[in-house]
């Protein structure tokens, strides 16, 4: 491996392999998960913590500022463009279209007004490395001379629980690891 990264930044990249899976630091709290099972695609609502959850069994509608289950709906008869990745709300957010991530593509916010940025790196294929950077500071950037703390959240190694979705809400304020069984928040 050591062969392949330039040396400038192989200290960066042991750093971070050797680093231990830790829960976020302050002000991130709160740390919940919800199972379920078959996930396809999650999605928020504009300007929102409401987070939308598609699944083989339906959808159901979460409140990430305070960890809630806040609507279900059991059928899987609903709209869902694969294409524009979009799906039509439930319960708070009825009414609305809401855009999603998961197995047909998309993606989450990976940064917040204050700073903070998720990313996941491939430092050994298949596996990904799912990490949670302070503001003021970069994954490299011990390689540059810069701030380089990081929190290391996950080690994605399971190809039939895969990440399908991995950022922040639209505010900033919650952040979410979806699988394909289950989903993680922090808020």
């Amino acid at each position: 491996m050591a062969n392949r990264i330039p040396p400038h930044l192989q200290q960066s990249i042991k750093r971070i392999e050797s680093a231990e899976i830790s829960a976020p630091p302050p002000p991130w709290r709160d740390r919940h998960v919800f199972h379920v099972g078959g996930l396809t695609a999650v999605g928020f609502g504009a300007r929102s913590d409401l987070l939308l959850v598609l699944s083989h069994d339906g959808r159901g509608v979460f409140d990430c500022s305070t960890n809630e289950r806040v609507a279900r709906d059991g059928t899987n008869h609903f709209r869902f463009d694969t294409v524009a990745l979009e799906s039509e709300g439930i319960g708070p957010l009825a009414g609305q279209t809401i855009r999603t991530t998961g197995i047909h593509g998309g993606g989450l916010p990976r940064g917040t007004h204050d700073g903070w940025t998720a990313e996941s790196l491939r430092l050994h294929w298949p596996e990904a490395t799912l990490l949670l950077i302070p503001p003021g500071n970069w994954y490299l950037g011990d390689a540059f001379n810069k701030p380089a703390s990081v929190t290391k959240l996950m080690i994605e190694t399971d190809v039939e629980n895969d990440v399908r979705a991995f950022g922040f809400s639209p505010t900033g304020k919650s952040l979410i690891i979806a699988t394909s069984s289950d989903i993680t928040l922090y808020a």
